[in-house]
């Protein structure tokens, strides 16, 4: 598989938000994260899988490669995103944990198939077997668009596909009407198995007026950090504002809040986030060594 090797930006020094394969919309191993992080001369990445446990073999290949690696998972909660990194759960929570998943797996399942019927009716190639093909697992929404727009030349981009998908009716929530977790609980169940919590990419989820209740909350719950850099605009944010003015908001709020501050690239590669026709790479977003020091000990 080719990438880019340009060297990461100097001022990211580590990338906390990654995805591999066993993260919906990203087709590559941990492994690979950290070979691409290796080679962009990457310090420290963080692999957060959505919805799902990580892959800890990872770790002995990260090490040789000379690379820090924080293992974790980003928990799709109502109206936010939580990641938590170096938990270690207890067997109840594990198994809550374990169950929840594989619900949230099989509503997934069921929302891509739909989506899959309703498609086929404007692009015969649009099969289940052909998505599976694509994707190299079960379809989801974010490898349906990639194919709709590289393979079948459908859109300009993901960013026109999903708009045309809004339009037509055809965006559900990724997980149906499946009840997610409050943020707060998820903040609450990090906390007690010793990890880290990160709001995530928060002005995706929330409009910035309802982003203080949200805040006071979540920091009463014990929230340690706020993710203050991510490439908002790439991910589908539909307002004015540029990254950078997102960036800057966030990092204000974490001041407010006295919350630390992380950061990451959102990659999951090679599907995507895009940006200028290609997929971002670990490096591209992220903080400085002394911001993820202070985030506490989420280094394998």
């Amino acid at each position: 598989m080719n990438f880019s090797p340009k060297k990461a930006k100097a001022s990211v020094q580590f990338d906390l938000h990654n995805h591999s394969s066993l993260s919906p919309g990203a087709k590559v191993s941990s492994r690979m994260l950290v070979d691409l992080a290796a080679a962009r001369g990457v310090a420290g990445l963080g692999i957060c899988e959505q919805d799902a446990f990580w892959d800890p073999s990872a770790s002995e290949h990260a090490a040789r490669r000379r690379v820090r690696l924080a293992m974790g998972i980003e928990f799709s909660c109502r109206k936010a995103h939580i990641i938590g990194f170096g938990m270690r759960f207890s067997g109840a929570d594990r198994r809550f944990l374990e169950d929840y998943f594989t619900t949230l797996r099989l509503a997934a399942l069921d929302a891509a198939r739909k989506l899959i019927a309703e498609l086929a009716g404007w692009n015969s190639a649009v099969t289940f077997t052909t998505l599976m093909r694509h994707a190299g697992k079960m379809p989801d929404k974010s490898s349906i668009l990639h194919f709709l727009t590289h393979e079948q030349r459908m859109f300009p981009d993901t960013m026109s596909g999903k708009a045309f998908l809004a339009a037509e009716g055809l965006d559900p929530p990724p997980y149906g009407t499946t009840e997610l977790l409050d943020p707060t609980e998820a903040v609450a169940l990090i906390r007690r198995s010793g990890g880290v919590s990160i709001l995530a990419h928060p002005f995706l989820d929330n409009p910035s007026e309802a982003m203080r209740g949200q805040l006071h909350a979540l920091t009463a719950a014990g929230l340690h950090a706020i993710e203050g850099i991510y490439p908002y605009r790439e991910n589908g944010y539909q307002g004015p504002e540029s990254n950078e003015v997102l960036q800057a908001r966030t990092v204000a709020l974490a001041s407010l809040h006295g919350l630390s501050i992380s950061g990451g690239s959102g990659t999951r590669y090679p599907l995507g986030p895009m940006q200028d026709h290609r997929p971002i790479l670990p490096g591209e977003y992220g903080i400085t060594a002394e911001e993820a020091e202070a985030l506490g000990p989420i280094f394998h």
